[in-house]
Formats: structure tokens, C-alpha cells, sequence
């Protein structure tokens, strides 16, 4: 049991570096803006927002494809990638409607971003 806690100890201090190794990302923001004062609130899924923020995963091509498709009806949607020109191509070949639609060029942890990307938040 001791060297089970031990292995993982020494696993999580690896996988932490090794997770960190990519930061900052070059052409990131070098300033992060000041949160609100409290009180603030984390916004609940139902409610309306300006813009959604997807990564593209491409062993989730065809569940990704009509996030956008209906997505973009209702906001901006802005979609990290490591090919937005490849992906835009697709994207138009599948005819979804481009008008509401953004690429960001970068990489990227996962297809969970909602685990570490942005997070909105009210302040009233």
C-alpha cells in the first residue's frame, strides 16, 4: 500500500510538470485582467451567452459538426484548432452557415475545454 501512495505521489509531481511544460503558450494574452469584486456568480447553462468556445477534437468530428451547425443560429461560435483552414473547408463542404462562426489557431488540452477554458461569470 505504501509504494501504491508513493507511485502515485510521484506520478502526479511528473504528469503536473509534464502538463505545465507547454505554458505559457506562445501568442497567449501576457496579461490577465483583474476578476470583479464580489459578488459574482457562475452563469447556469440555461442562460443566453454571446459566444460559445469549442476545440476540435477529431474523434468528435460529426458531434462537433452539429454543435456548430445549430449553435451558430443562436450565437458566435469560436472554435480552437490547429487548422482553421482545413477545418473551415470541412465545415463548408458539410454546408453548416459560417456567418456566426470563428477560428481560433492554437492547441490545445482536450475537447473537454469547458474543464479549462474560460468561465463567465456575472458580477450584480
Amino acid at each position: 500500500m505504501k509504494c501504491f501512495l508513493h507511485a502515485l505521489v510521484f506520478l502526479s509531481f511528473i504528469l503536473a510538470a509534464e502538463a505545465q511544460a507547454g505554458w505559457p503558450i506562445p501568442g497567449a494574452p501576457g496579461n490577465v485582467p483583474m476578476p470583479p469584486p464580489p459578488p459574482v456568480r457562475t452563469m447556469a447553462e440555461w442562460e443566453e451567452v454571446q459566444a460559445i468556445v469549442i476545440t476540435w477534437d477529431p474523434d468528435y468530428t460529426q458531434i462537433l459538426k452539429e454543435v456548430v451547425r445549430h449553435s451558430q443560429a443562436e450565437c458566435r461560435v469560436l472554435i480552437i484548432t490547429t487548422q482553421p483552414a482545413v477545418l473551415e473547408a470541412f465545415l463548408r463542404s458539410e454546408n453548416v452557415p459560417m456567418e456566426n462562426v470563428g477560428f481560433i489557431e492554437a492547441d490545445f488540452n482536450s475537447v473537454w475545454i469547458r474543464d479549462y477554458g474560460p468561465w463567465s461569470v456575472y458580477h450584480n
